[in-house]
């Protein structure tokens, strides 16, 4: 997308170091592929020929150009401090060491990708550039001289054709020229469809105002994001106009860029609130990049606009659709609305107008005793102010001490003095002490005004008064001015800080966890959890911070560290909300929240919020965009949990203070294991093969036996491989596949010893008629069956081994264990019994 100059002039804020760089035969640098040489073919005398590179004129040549010149500059965020329109390059830095590293990437950039640049063009290390017909330094943007000089020689338009000319380059500094659809209204009139060219001595002023205002020197300042936004529009009859400007920290107003339009034939119907209205709106549309996700002020001189734009201000019920619908659009921005007098008057002019007015009233209304005007509040207090604002002179003094009891008193003691070095004296009817001038009661207020109109703080301002008037309590009056007035009050350095009221000491994990929001953090919000006694942490990921997740994540924290005491956080919604309120009483929490704007009641969390982000930003300086935040918040909580604390009690690890242990990180591996070899839960397995009646299985390498991995398979045949544990074997199948299973997996393979047996269960062979072998009560037995086989399945070379094996010489004489086995006691259920003890 081909940028706009706007878009490159906003780059330029705050930089004071300037270099322009010009690409040499711009667009044949760019090499065309094969497919698209075949459509560049032109005919000459001397045959066809085709171009290799890009040519100039063809309709997607801008377009491919400024895109190849955005990938180059826009691919590496360094080179945010550089912008290209086409083929002009301005690179520009806040000061010549900074701007000798921006320029020397950007040509390094320019050589990465072989483009050539014309050296005669360039111009380097500038403080003042001209950069797409305007001047640019490092106090704003204004026109440039030689492109309003070529205006300035230009005719007056004899018909339709040259008038756009001159319309169309006026046009392109008319961001310059407030109020710019105002004067060249009467040349818009000849551009109308179903006008008639008449070129009057209207149309002859209306080009000369219009060159006088641009040879008006005219600055538009670098749009500062730092700096308070002010949208000032007004609309006339034909046409709007607006301005956005600066606020600096001196007051002025300076202006970043004009706008004007004219209004069509409906919009000229429009009421004048309408119109008014309309003139903000169109403001703010033309502004929108500057003002998108930043608080700024509305300015209007059309008080009405304050009831139907007031964001506290409910919106009357008969207003117009229209106005709704603005309403509603302005509603997505964050500003407050001002209204402004657009008749403004310097204070000598104002009483100038006043005296006038007073001089004349006597006259005006002598037959009239109950004039209105006279005896109105508003007119009265406009009378009232102007008076206070004229500085007082000795006349006003020595005037007032007529009707003044202590200045009379004063005037006799000084008269009745005897003395010369008296502390007070009179010089030309003014009371003087130490060369100070009493004030009567009837003027000090108006004093006191004069002496605050630098707005001084209370010692400065006591030291002016001393040094100019006297009067009694003056110490008083002057603190009362000073702590009474609105300015000085509102930008006042904080107050002295208050001693300070820690949190009691919580003696166990749970008495007090502090809990905040931080983020967002990658697209991200954290939830962090802080026990002030073990310093124990909890970061929640969360995708919005809102009550459901929040209460979610307390049930999570509840269930592994149960219910804190005490829980603090700041105000935020998503803790004052009723829900958290009646979970928090639900679980026996006592929730309290920190003062509004005072984090450092809720210090705890708030120092965790700055630990966590401090690592994470760290970890984005090394990781980049491959950061995955959850394990990074992973790594950050193994990493804290195992580090001592002072903050600990004994000035452990959060670990061993919050669960009684350390927990084992990758810093263990360093240290030989020792291995404690505490044995077996005898108890455990007592109680277990009094319960099941499970005896010992006896297997070894290799061991002929039957498997099966659940009880509903049928068993397979195999051999003992390896031994893993006390219960534990590889067994080696058929098919030399591995399987690790237990010995309750398992039983032995007699087959390949003795003649057919049937598997016996370990309750027929207690009743005669079984083999008993030493391996297994529970095993099954073999017994001689010749006329049925009931033996597990077996592989073709089992059946061929039982077969050779069957004949009576191969069966040697089976094992018999030597241990005398008992019946198992089996339990017999009587009634009247309420226990049964072991015998």
């Amino acid at each position: 997308m081909i940028p706009t100059p706007t878009d490159l002039f906003d780059k330029l804020a705050g930089c004071s170091v300037f270099s322009l760089l010009d690409m040499s035969q711009a667009y044949h640098q760019m090499e065309l592929e094969e497919d698209s040489k075949v459509l560049t073919t032109v005919s000459t005398p001397f045959g066809l020929f085709r171009y290799n590179t890009q040519p100039f004129g063809t309709k997607n040549a801008p377009g491919d150009f400024q895109q190849t010149m955005d990938e180059m500059l826009n691919e590496n965020p360094s080179l945010e401090h550089s912008g290209s329109y086409f083929d002009d390059i301005i690179v520009c830095s806040k000061t010549p060491e900074e701007h000798h590293g921006h320029l020397r990437e950007t040509l390094q950039r320019f050589m990465d990708w072989g483009f050539r640049l014309n050296f005669n063009k360039c111009k380097f290390y500038r403080s003042s550039v001209k950069f797409l017909g305007k001047v640019v330094d490092s106090n704003g943007i204004r026109p440039d001289p030689d492109k309003v000089a070529a205006i300035q020689k230009m005719i007056d338009p004899t018909d339709v054709s040259t008038l756009r000319t001159f319309l169309g380059m006026v046009n392109y500094y008319q961001e310059f020229i407030p109020m710019m659809r105002e004067l060249r209204e009467p040349l818009d009139n000849l551009l109308k469809s179903d006008a008639v060219w008449e070129w009057t001595d209207v149309q002859t002023a209306a080009v000369s105002a219009i060159k006088a205002k641009l040879t008006e020197e005219c600055l538009l300042t670098h749009y500062d994001p730092r700096l308070p936004i002010i949208v000032a529009a007004d609309a006339s009859q034909h046409g709007m106009g607006g301005v956005i400007s600066h606020v600096y920290r001196d007051g002025k107003e300076k202006p970043i860029q004009f706008f004007s339009r004219a209004l069509n034939t409906t919009q000229q119907r429009y009421s004048q609130t309408e119109k008014e209205a309309l003139a903000l709106i169109a403001a703010v549309k033309t502004f929108h990049r500057y003002l998108e996700g930043r608080k700024f002020t509305l300015l209007t001189d059309h008080r009405a606009l304050l009831a139907l734009f007031g964001k506290k201000k409910g919106k009357p019920v008969l207003a117009m659709n229209r106005l709704h619908r603005w309403s509603l659009f302005l509603a997505a921005y964050d500003f407050d609305i001002q209204y402004r007098n657009t008749l403004k008057f310097g204070q000598a002019d104002a009483l100038s107008r006043l005296i006038v007015a007073t001089k004349a009233l006597p006259e005006l209304y002598e037959e009239d005793e109950d004039n209105d005007l006279l005896n109105d509040a508003g007119f009265q207090q406009v009378m009232v102010s102007a008076i206070r604002m004229l500085p007082v002179t000795s006349e006003d003094i020595i005037q007032a001490y007529g009707n003044d009891q202590e200045a009379q008193k004063l005037l006799e003691h000084i008269a009745e003095a005897a003395t010369a070095d008296q502390k007070f004296y009179v010089v030309k009817s003014v009371i003087m002490m130490n060369n100070r001038v009493y004030i009567p009661q009837v003027l000090r207020s108006r004093i006191l005004d004069q002496l605050h109109v630098g707005h001084p703080g209370i010692n400065r301002m006591k030291a002016l008064a001393r040094q100019h008037v006297y009067w009694k309590n003056l110490t008083k009056d002057v603190e009362a001015v000073v702590s009474q007035c609105f300015g000085c009050i509102q930008l006042q350095k904080n107050p002295v800080k208050a001693t300070l009221a820690s949190w009691p000491v919580s003696i166990k994990p749970g008495d007090r966890v502090h809990m905040d929001f931080a983020g967002p953090i990658l697209g991200k919000m954290l939830l962090i959890t802080v026990d002030s006694c073990s310093k124990w942490m909890d970061i929640a990921v969360m995708q919005t911070a809102n009550s459901a997740n929040t209460i979610s994540f307390m049930y999570h924290y509840i269930a592994t560290n149960g219910s804190p005491r005490v829980l603090v956080t700041d105000n935020g919604t998503q803790f004052t909300s009723a829900e958290f309120s009646a979970f928090c009483k639900q679980n026996g929490i006592t929730h309290i929240t920190s003062p509004v704007y005072h984090p450092q009641s809720n210090g705890q969390a708030e120092r965790m919020v700055d630990t966590v982000k401090r690592f994470i930003r760290k970890s984005l300086v090394i990781d980049g965009e491959t950061l995955n935040l959850g394990n990074c918040v992973a790594t950050f909580l193994q990493a804290y949990h195992s580090t001592p604390s002072k903050a600990t009690p004994g000035e452990c690890t959060p670990a061993l203070a919050h669960l009684g242990r350390e927990l084992r990180t990758s810093m263990d591996m360093i240290r030989p294991r020792i291995v404690e070899n505490l044995g077996p839960d005898l108890k455990m397995e007592e109680q277990f093969n009094r319960k099941f009646g499970a005896l010992s299985r006896a297997f070894q390498v290799p061991d002929a036996i039957y498997w099966r991995k659940r009880k509903d398979d049928a068993w397979n045949a195999g051999c003992i491989k390896r031994k893993l544990g006390s219960k534990m074997f590889v067994i080696e199948d058929d098919c030399g596949k591995t399987h690790r299973l237990h010995v309750n997996q398992m039983i032995h393979r007699f087959a390949a010893l003795m003649p057919e047996y049937d598997i016996i269960s370990a309750d027929d062979s207690t009743n005669g008629g079984g083999i008993q072998d030493d391996h297994d009560f529970n095993a099954p037995i073999m017994s001689p069956q010749s006329s049925r086989s009931s033996s597990p399945r077996a592989s073709p070379s089992n059946r061929s081994m039982m077969t050779a094996s069957a004949t009576p010489q191969a069966v040697p004489t089976p094992r018999r264990s030597q241990r005398i086995r008992r019946r198992p006691k089996r339990l017999q259920i009587d009634p009247s019994k309420k226990r049964y003890e072991e015998v």
